[in-house]
C-alpha cells in the first residue's frame, strides 16, 4: 500500500462501521503491505478485518 493511500484506507474503515459493517475484507495483490494498517483501523472501528492476498500464478 502506497502511504498516500493509508487515510483513505482508514476512511472507508469507518464509513463501513458506521453503516452497521461488522466485518470487512482487504484484497492485495503481491503483497500485503496494508495489511496491519487496515487491521489497525478495523479495530479502531469495531470492526472484524479479514485480509486475502492474491499472487498471479506461476508460469
Amino acid at each position: 500500500m502506497r502511504s498516500e493511500h493509508a487515510p483513505l484506507l482508514a476512511v472507508v474503515v469507518q464509513r463501513a462501521a458506521e453503516r452497521g459493517m461488522t466485518t470487512l475484507a482487504l484484497s492485495d495483490r503481491d503483497t500485503v503491505a496494508g495489511t496491519v494498517r487496515f487491521a489497525k483501523a478495523a479495530a479502531a472501528a469495531g470492526t472484524r478485518p479479514s485480509s486475502v492476498s492474491m499472487s498471479p500464478a506461476p508460469c
